[in-house]
């Protein structure tokens, strides 16, 4: 009987802290990048939410006044950003002030803002976008965009070539 009551506590603590996890972090990766490659080559991508763009529409303009934006924590962002990226996200302890204030030179030059998160259905950077876009108008460029497919298809495209390298 007593061993049946420690499972159920531990079952229990188990349950509630991935839960806390997803809630934190959002849901699990629901593309992995070899689907979302398949589904890439095969044109079976979803079509694009309000705000999104698809990194093909994005290629021809790379490094032409596109900041792109980190969504995920910090750690992440060091340990597989895309290089050249900088870390902005509602997951920090530091307030979005705080974040924008750190990267003056890079919204000033920017024309566009393209945030990403893990995957396709990854949420942070819906939601951060939106933040940007009513909290900080004027500060942050005009066009703020969400990748569609995140990291996911920055790392199917090859721009990410590891997971030991940050930006």
């Amino acid at each position: 009987m007593k061993s049946s009551a420690q499972l159920a506590v531990i079952v229990g603590v188990a349950v509630v802290a991935g839960f806390g996890h997803w809630m934190v972090d959002g849901r699990p990766s629901g593309l992995p990048e070899k689907e979302f490659k398949d589904s890439l080559e095969l044109g079976e991508l979803p079509p694009l939410r309000d705000g999104e763009v698809r990194l093909e529409d994005l290629q021809g303009a790379q490094g032409e006044g596109i900041l792109w934006v980190d969504a995920r924590r910090v750690g992440r962002w060091k340990r597989d950003g895309l290089p050249g990226s900088i870390s902005i996200t509602s997951l920090s302890e530091e307030d979005l002030v705080t974040q924008l204030a750190r990267h003056e030179n890079e919204l000033f030059g920017a024309r566009m803002m393209v945030i990403y998160c893990d995957d396709l259905n990854c949420s942070l950077s819906h939601e951060l976008a939106e933040r940007l876009r009513r909290e900080f108008e004027g500060l942050v460029p005009s066009d703020v965009r969400i990748l569609q497919g995140g990291h996911v298809a920055l790392r199917a495209a090859g721009l990410i070539k590891n997971s030991s390298s940050g930006p």
